[in-house]
């Protein structure tokens, strides 16, 4: 009889590992987005699109016009170096999470299967452009998808990022601060990324003419045909901060295509919040909508089944949690605020503003000089690159945009270190060509030499870190010469005494520094809590 048992046992575990590798294998051959069935044509519209280099104007820009193809194959083919640098960025960061090719087509065999079906949310005019923009995709990575499924599978990177964020990752800090001057605002915002320091470095002000809708400029990297910060030539911009909250989809479209709609399709305030409410997306986002032919400000908090509309009237810093009432009740928000930093930046945001006294800013520039000082911010008492801060060295982007005159100032980068370029986006728009005003000026804190030093010694440190925590241990002398006043740092070099020297005196002290350094997170700071306990 047990016999038997262990029979029936063995033939049903059999059945379902069976299922599992026909459900993942079939995965395999829908892994592939069906590519659009109709004849394209390149017109002599295509001619007009041209690429400026950063070392000419700071910042990388392209101007695309035609059809939605046609923008596509020119962007495609103005930026397919840097889409190749890019994809190996990716990649590599792919291979350091699954390390057998194997293990790397199980995931996306495991994704392609539960996202089969997402083809239904992508607009054909939007996958046009992404089409065109995969003619110039590189063969390289195409034994995991072809160039245009792997289109499709980058403009999903930000929803994915979040569902990270729920797995015990560390979260992306984007922030808007808004301050009012001359009877209207002035917006500041800071997109933290960090998907590789080429998204910062070759990042691209993406100017597109389309046939139909808009003129629009975007924020953005090659080969992307989505929007995370955007302005169109009616003066209204647009752009989005990553929340969290209890209601998911399967799938739905991604928030840079909603955007890339609302810009192009939207002739007001009022047709961007219509084309907002009516997406079906399925994370949750928090949208900032600025308008500069009313001078309004609309924040719109928005998940796979709530939408919730708020007007700003004066000052305000938005972060990572959503904040209207629909989601008083909401455990994934209220887990956010708690655990994760946009609490810490909302607060100290809130802080530096109600330290702002209006009355002594009388000029546009000590407004400007104002809101870069409050984007720039490294924290109080906080250590240089603490997640809490409201700057800690990880956007790819940051931009000031001014209601009134519709001047646009970007930053040139390395993260917020270097100037801002200033930009007239009425003139740009007119002239179809990007035309410069005053920039605005570098950090006076942190300079380009020791961001990158520093974040070389930050990337050196945590890999001195795993193999301090594998017990494979380097040398002291390795670990001091990368020396910063970062958690991270006093973290590993109390782990090195422990674990390599066994000085358990010395541990316990660099533990106690990475305590008093305000851990961003709860669960680091519980963690070294607990590991002083334990080598009591």
């Amino acid at each position: 009889m047990k016999l038997e048992m262990i029979k029936n046992v063995f033939f049903t575990v059999f059945l379902i590992l069976l299922l599992i590798v026909n459900w993942v294998t079939n995965g395999m051959y829908i892994a592939v987005y069906p590519s659009p069935q109709k004849q394209y044509v390149l017109s002599k519209k295509i001619e007009k699109s041209f690429f400026i280099d950063k070392k000419e104007h700071g910042i990388h820009q392209a101007f695309l016009f035609g059809t939605p193809y046609e923008r596509g194959y020119k962007y495609g083919e103005l930026t397919k170096d840097l889409m190749l640098r890019q994809e190996n960025e990716l990649i590599t960061i792919l291979d350091e999470i699954f390390s057998f090719p194997f293990s790397q087509k199980i995931f996306i065999s495991i994704l392609a299967r539960w996202f089969n079906g997402f083809d239904e949310f992508f607009e054909s005019w939007a996958v046009d452009e992404m089409y065109g923009v995969s003619k110039h995709s590189t063969k390289k990575f195409d034994y995991l998808a072809d160039g245009l499924t792997r289109q499709i599978a980058y403009h999903a990177i930000h929803e994915i990022g979040q569902i990270f964020v729920d797995y015990d990752k560390e979260d992306l800090g984007c922030t808007y601060i808004i301050i009012p001057y001359d009877n209207s605002f002035i917006v500041g915002r800071n997109f933290d990324f960090e998907a590789g320091r080429i998204f910062d470095e070759e990042k691209i002000m993406k100017w597109s003419f389309p046939d139909e809708g808009n003129a629009f400029l975007s924020i953005i990297w090659a080969g992307m045909v989505g929007v995370v910060s955007g302005v169109n030539e009616n003066g209204l911009a647009i752009s989005i901060n990553a929340a969290g909250t209890d209601d998911h989809a399967r799938y739905g479209t991604p928030t840079s295509i909603i955007l890339l709609k609302a810009l192009q399709f939207s002739n007001s305030m009022d047709d961007a919040i219509k084309i907002i409410s009516e997406s079906t997306q399925f994370i949750s986002d928090i949208y900032l909508l600025a308008d500069a032919k009313t001078h309004r400000i609309v924040k719109i908090e928005k998940s796979p089944s709530k939408f919730a509309v708020t007007e700003l009237k004066s000052k305000e810093i938005i972060t990572n949690h959503v904040q209207d009432k629909i989601w008083k009740d909401d455990s994934n928000n209220s887990r956010r605020k708690k655990e994760l930093t946009t609490i810490k930046r909302y607060e100290r945001g809130k802080m530096l503003l109600e330290k702002i006294n209006y009355l002594d800013i009388t000029s546009v520039d000590q407004a400007y000089d104002t809101l870069l000082s409050i984007l720039r911010d490294k924290g109080d008492q906080l250590n240089i690159g603490n997640r809490s801060a409201i700057d800690p060295l990880i956007a790819s982007h940051s931009f000031i945009y001014d209601l009134s005159s519709r001047s646009l100032f970007v930053s040139s980068g390395p993260a917020l270190t270097g100037q801002y370029i200033g930009y007239n986006l009425e003139k740009s728009f007119s002239q179809k060509y990007p035309v410069k005003i005053n920039s605005l000026p570098s950090d006076p804190l942190i300079s380009a030499e020791f961001f990158y030093q520093y974040k070389k010694r930050f990337k050196n440190i945590l890999n001195l870190s795993q193999l301090i925590k594998n017990k494979d241990c380097p040398s002291l002398t390795a670990l001091k010469v990368n020396k910063i006043n970062h958690v991270k740092y006093y973290t590993a070099l109390g782990d090195y005494y422990f674990n390599c020297s066994k000085d358990i005196p010395n541990a316990r002290k660099n533990w106690k520094i990475a305590i008093s350094l305000n851990p961003a997170y709860e669960k680091i700071k519980n963690k070294l809590i607990k590991r002083l306990e334990q080598s009591l």
